[in-house]
């Protein structure tokens, strides 16, 4: 149910900025025609429907290639402050825990309106390894600032 959440959100995500750039086109005046010509090339025209078909491809593909899940060796709770220091660094704020996997949010509405509300990146503990999933470049800068900041900590 996550990934057609995600790539809805992703979809309408791309259908605004298609409408936005037709808007543009339409307000400069470099647009083939009026907003009832972009309609009919948008629903009667191989070239609309092609249009229609890459924003469903590309909705139905984002959630497997924009979220993912890393591990960093290191113990959870006997860095917890480090973890929770490097989060507020990020602008993440703690959003709760549940059977052993701690949640963070966007601290900012602008942030969390960036990430299509979508912002939520969890950490559990895997044996030797923590793993953090969510999005896949938030998770990457939070890898780095993760294994630094435990990195410092074990020094």
């Amino acid at each position: 149910m996550k990934y057609l959440t995600r790539s809805v959100k992703y979809f309408v995500s791309l259908c605004l900025l298609t409408a936005a750039i037709a808007a543009a086109l339409l307000a400069t005046g470099t647009a083939a025609g009026s907003t009832a010509d972009l309609w009919r090339l948008l629903l009667f025209t191989p070239r609309g429907w092609f249009l229609i078909g890459a924003l469903v491809l590309l909705s139905a593909v984002y959630p497997r290639a924009g979220y993912t899940t890393v591990g960093i060796e290191g113990d959870a709770e006997r860095h917890r402050q480090q973890i929770d220091a490097a989060f507020r660094s990020m602008g993440f704020l703690p959003a709760g825990e549940k059977d052993g996997v701690r949640f963070f949010r966007a601290e900012s509405f602008v942030r969390r309106l960036r990430l299509r509300f979508d912002d939520r990146i969890s950490l559990s503990q895997n044996g030797r390894r923590i793993e953090l999933e969510g999005p896949r470049k938030v998770v990457a800068r939070m890898e780095y600032t993760l294994k630094s900041a435990i990195r410092q900590d074990n020094e």
